[in-house]
């Protein structure tokens, strides 16, 4: 509920009562499926393409 303000929400605020403790689940339960290994190599490319080619940008400009 971010951002949400019910009407009890303010009331209980203003009234200095404590809300419900909210509900925490783990990030493994709350994962909806099983994280691959090929998301390590997505995250590898991505950053070496991402360094090759900014390299190659600052090369072409510097160059003219």
């Amino acid at each position: 509920m971010c951002g949400f303000e019910s009407a009890e929400t303010t009331v209980l605020n203003q009234a200095g009562v404590a809300p419900e403790a909210p509900i925490e689940i783990s990030s493994d339960d709350a994962r909806q499926g099983e994280t691959a290994v090929n998301t390590l190599h997505v995250l590898g490319f991505g950053l070496v393409g991402a360094i090759l080619g900014n390299t190659i940008v600052i090369v072409f400009v510097s160059w003219s």
